[in-house]
């Protein structure tokens, strides 16, 4: 008994510890091939439901490194890869390739950890990955929760919102470089 009790209060301070930031959780590294990897971390219970965490553009694993003790409680087991051209994950691959090669890594990670029917958890911008992979991988994740999702807003009601529901793609910044003071003027005919 007291060595469960000791094991408890050592995970406990670990957790806290990966919660902090203090320590990073867990990682784990596939090579899918010669130039792409896939580096993911794994937070949570050792077992239970399977998450995959698609990060946003600037938060990488921050989003889910705070919920550890949660995650753990409720028996989720998170899986957070950083695509190409995150921590040590691969380099980015050509734009028309970016998102096959990142759902191609993530069916790799599946099948190599034994995921069983994994939710696919999208945060900010790792909606559209997460969309995408749901529908790709429809027959081996159980399905998709989307977090701070966005997409454009274009038709219906919700464009005379578009300015509350998305100040940012309402935002135009228009730029003249004032440049005559050191380079001269010239005229084109």
């Amino acid at each position: 008994m007291l060595r469960l009790f000791c094991f408890l209060i050592a995970e406990v301070a670990s957790d806290d510890r990966i919660a902090s930031g203090e320590v990073a959780p867990p990682e784990g590294r596939l090579d899918c091939s010669d130039d792409q990897c896939l580096q993911f971390y794994k937070l949570g219970a050792d077992t239970g439901q399977p998450v995959i965490f698609l990060h946003g553009l600037l938060d990488g694993i921050a989003g889910v490194q705070r919920l550890q003790s949660q995650f753990r409680k409720r028996g989720f087991r998170v899986y957070a890869p950083l695509r190409c051209g995150y921590g040590q994950s691969g380099p980015v691959p050509s734009s028309d390739r970016s998102i096959d090669v990142f759902i191609d890594q993530l069916e790799t990670l599946i099948v190599r950890e034994n995921l069983q029917r994994p939710i696919i958890l999208g945060h900010r911008g790792g909606a559209a990955f997460a969309h995408i992979a749901a529908r790709r991988l429809r027959d081996r994740v159980a399905g998709a929760v989307i977090v701070s999702g966005m997409g454009p807003v274009q038709k219906g009601r919700s464009r005379r919102l578009r300015p509350v529901l998305q100040p940012g793609n309402s935002l135009m910044l228009h730029w003249r470089a004032r440049l005559e003071d050191h380079l001269g003027s010239y005229t084109v005919e």
